[in-house]
Formats: structure tokens, C-alpha cells, sequence
């Protein structure tokens, strides 16, 4: 959303690790779930231009921060030290936004 390529570099290094964790845990199915991931990361990238009029930076904040959060789960998960129930989670990335565009007009101002 930013313009910047260099944070989506960066994810796509963490996603080739996380893939690759994956695999040898679930085996071979995991090459195949590429097709949809790529299919939802093109259309969110494609809906980023549409959405980023919309948005003010401390909602930005608030996204990232959320899927900070969420990564950081991922990570806890995948090396055993706490099962989060991270695809729950996965809802709070569409309300995040409209959450936090509620709470900075009606509550914080």
C-alpha cells in the first residue's frame, strides 16, 4: 500500500521459510496451496490501490501492527511454544481498519 517493494522482499524471505517449515512437517501438500496464496495475494494486491485512498496513516499503523502481532503468534506456534489460534485471527485483519477509523472519530477526538 505504501509503494514500497521492499517490505513485500522482505515477507516473501519469511514466507519461503515458513513454506519450507511447512513442508517437511505436512509434506507435498503445501506446494500446492501456492496456486490460491498467489491467487489472494495478487487480488489484495490489485484492491491496495483502491483501499489506500481510503485510509489514513494510524490505520495503516493499526493494520500493520495487527499483522505484526499476528506473525508473531505464527512464530510461537510453529516452534512450539504456544499454539495461538492464528487463523481466528484472521477476521481482525478486515475490522482492524474500520475499527480504527471508528475509534479515532467518535471516541479519541
Amino acid at each position: 500500500m505504501s509503494g514500497d517493494p521492499s517490505v513485500l522482499y522482505i515477507k516473501a524471505i519469511l514466507d519461503a521459510f515458513t513454506a519450507a517449515i511447512f513442508a517437511i512437517t505436512l509434506g507435498i501438500m503445501v506446494a500446492f496451496i501456492a496456486i490460491p496464496q498467489t491467487l489472494v495475494q495478487l487480488t489484495l494486491f490489485f484492491l491496495a490501490m483502491l483501499v489506500l485512498p481510503l485510509t489514513t496513516p494510524d490505520m495503516r499503523a493499526d493494520f500493520s501492527a495487527l499483522g505484526g502481532l499476528m506473525m508473531l503468534m505464527t512464530g510461537f506456534r510453529i516452534m512450539g511454544i504456544k499454539s495461538f489460534p492464528v487463523a481466528n485471527m484472521l477476521p481482525g485483519l478486515l475490522l482492524v481498519m474500520p475499527v480504527s477509523h471508528f475509534w479515532a472519530v467518535y471516541i479519541a477526538h
